[in-house]
Parts: C-alpha cells; structure tokens; sequence
C-alpha cells in the first residue's frame, strides 16, 4: 500500500487508480473461481478424487492470495484520496499483506509443483501408495516452508513496500509488484541492491523460475507416456474407445497447463528481470497486465478444470437438473396443499352457515 510522503511522484505517468482497479477486478474473479473449486469439491462427492485435491490446495492458496492483494489494493484506494506520512500503523499494515501474499503466492507455486509430481508418479509409475505415503510430506513442504521463509523475513524487516517505484533513475524507473507491498526496496534511493534481490528471490521469485523449470519438463514426459499408450490401444483391436477417449482428453489437458502457467505469470517475470538489470522503463500496459495476470491464477484455473472439463460440466448439469426438479416439486406440492386448504376451509365455511 502507499505508505510514501506525499510529495513522492508516482513513477511514468501510470495511474495508481487503474492499477488498483486491475488488481482488484482480477482477484475478486479469484475468489469466485478458487471459492467455486473448494466449494465443488465440498459438495460433489464424485469430485472428491485425489488430483482434485490438490487442485484444492492450490486454490485454498489462491484464495489466500487474493484475499491480501484486494485488501492491499482498497488500502491504496483509500490512501490516494487522503496521502498519509509515514507511520507504524501503515508500515504494519503493509508488511501483514506481505507476509500473507508471499506466503499464499509461495504456497501456490509449491502445491503447483507437488500436483505436476502426482500426475507424474499417478500416470508413469502407477503408484497410488507412493503417493499416499508421500500426501503428508507435501502438506509439510508446501504449507510449512512459505511461513518459515516469509516469517524469517519479516522478522528481518524486509517486507514492505516497494519505494523504487516511484523514483526515476537514469530516465528509468524500477518496478517489481502491482502496487502491493512485497520486499521493502529502494528506500528513496531508486533500483534495489543485491540484498534486496536476494529476498525477492528466496520469497518468490526463485520458486516461480523452478516452476517454470520443473512444471513443463514433467508435463512433457507425462505427454510422452500418454502418447506411447495411445499407440498401444491403436495396436489393440478390441473396443478401446473410453479409455483412449480418456487418454486423448489428458493428452489435451496436460498441453494448456504449462502453457498457461508460464503466460499469466510473464509479464510480472518480465518486469523483475528489466528491474533486477536496472533496465525497466516500466511501460504502463505491462505493469497493467501484471495486475491483471498475477492474481488469476485461481480464476483460471475454475474455467480450465471446471467450465472446460466435461465430467465436471456433466456433475454440474445434473445436479442444477435435480434442483429445478425438487424446486418444481415443492411448489407444485406447496400450491396442491394450499388449494386444498382453500376448499377445505370454503366448504366448513358453508356447512356452518348451514
């Protein structure tokens, strides 16, 4: 949040308010998407399967995630129509939004890592008891390791807000975040120093370049066993259509995922690269599409696994279907019961004046 003095220029002629705005369109989507995966998985038993789950992990983070980056942005908001100095409240406030959105950003990319590792060990090894002895490693990794490193640096001092941005140096200026607070950069003085860098490197950013890494390899060799099995039932003459229907319907999937992955995460990647070399100019529509890319992780994902998947679709007519069907039944029981209560009542009516 905008914890500067007010005599501080915003860098570039970006506008706060559009980016604020950006941020906060994109992660209320989040909370609807990632909100709709949980509550999905609550409710639709035959949803509850194991690669479900984890897709619930990740938008538990999501949900997190979006949380922190809504309050941040209408913290923004509100202090743009009233520029405050500083104090410990805002400083405190801002290194709490920190320490929850790089958790939860952490935890995202950590429970993303761990479920391409399920896909791999589920569809190449075929293991189900790997993966059961392996569920509470996970838990512990992916949960455990964002709070122990957030938390050290917050008891460090680093977290805050990133001051560069609002300082020109050389005709260029630094970028790192949508407007919400991350690592405490610049301190006045403009691009941030290996210090700095280190920390937006332990507190994200190296985890993101190892999804990045790690995600399409594993995915590329799940595509590549997926394929060899579809060679396999062309081999077989017996009807083989669902399951290599099945087979074909993975095959798909597994190609979107990295891709997607990789794209809503560039243009934030892109400006911390720029800045970490001191050669970001900070283009106003690549900070937008940052605000706009960096949070929809959880949205996107609710179209790619939930509107775009035909079991899930399949799930979700049938069960709309039985409650237009209950609710017309309830009705028409409740309107029978009502007309019969009318006679009733008429024809006593009648027999007492009688």
């Amino acid at each position: 949040m905008y914890i500067y003095p007010s005599s501080i220029p915003p860098s570039n002629g970006i506008d706060p308010s559009a980016t604020n705005l950006i941020s906060i369109v994109s992660s209320t989507l989040t909370l609807f998407g990632a909100g709709f995966i949980v509550a999905s998985y609550g409710v639709w038993p035959e949803l509850r399967t194991p690669g479900r789950k984890f897709l619930v992990c990740i938008s538990i983070s999501d949900f997190i995630c979006a949380t922190g980056l809504i309050f941040g942005a209408t913290s923004n908001v509100i202090e743009e129509t009233s520029p405050i100095h500083w104090n410990n409240g805002s400083i405190l406030a801002c290194q709490a939004q920190s320490f929850v959105t790089t958790s939860a950003f952490m935890m995202s990319f950590l429970w993303t890592i761990a479920t391409a590792v399920f896909l791999y060990i589920i569809v190449t090894l075929m293991d189900m008891a790997m993966i059961g002895r392996m569920e509470f490693v996970f838990h512990c990794i992916c949960w455990g390791i964002p709070l122990l490193i957030v938390g050290s640096a917050w008891l460090r001092g680093v977290l805050g807000y990133d001051y560069s941005e609002h300082f020109q140096v050389n005709e260029t200026t630094a970028g790192t975040t949508g407007g919400w607070c991350w690592i405490s950069i610049g301190s006045g003085e403009g691009h941030p120093n290996g210090w700095e860098i280190f920390w937006m490197l332990v507190t994200g950013k190296a985890w993101e370049l190892l999804c990045y890494i790690l995600i399409p390899a594993l995915y590329w060799n799940l595509r590549t066993h997926i394929r060899s099995q579809l060679l396999v039932f062309d081999d077989i003459s017996v009807d083989n259509g669902s399951g290599k229907q099945e087979l074909l319907e993975i095959n798909r999937k597994l190609i979107f995922i990295p891709i997607v992955f990789i794209l809503i995460r560039l243009p934030g990647n892109i400006r911390f690269i720029l800045t970490a070399f001191q050669r970001n100019p900070d283009w106003a529509w690549l900070r937008y599409l940052h605000c706009f890319f960096d949070p929809s992780q959880g949205w996107v994902n609710a179209i790619l696994f939930c509107l775009l998947t035909p079991r899930v679709r399949r799930i979700m007519w049938k069960s709309g279907s039985s409650l237009t069907t209950s609710l017309t039944d309830s009705s028409k029981t409740s309107y029978s019961t009502s007309v019969n209560y009318a006679k009733y009542y008429y024809k006593t009516s009648r027999n007492n004046q009688t």
